[in-house]
This record gives C-alpha cells, sequence and structure tokens, in this order.
C-alpha cells in the first residue's frame, strides 16, 4: 500500500513538472511569434 501511494505522488510530481515545461513552451511560442509580427510590420 505505502509503495503504490508513493507512485502515486511521483506520478502527480511528474505531470506537474510536464505542465509547467508546456506552459512555459506556449509562453515562449507567444513571445516568439509576437516578435517576429512586430519585425515584418
Amino acid at each position: 500500500m505505502k509503495s503504490l501511494c508513493y507512485r502515486h505522488n511521483n506520478v502527480r510530481s511528474s505531470s506537474a513538472r510536464f505542465a509547467i515545461f508546456e506552459t512555459s513552451v506556449s509562453l515562449f511560442c507567444v513571445v516568439f511569434v509576437t516578435t517576429r509580427v512586430k519585425d515584418s510590420l
């Protein structure tokens, strides 16, 4: 039972890490596109 809880905590932390990574990537894409559009204008 203890190992099951430990594994669940691991999955939760890794998914949170992935969500943070996804958010930073999308933010980077937004900034990149915004700068490209400003340059083209």
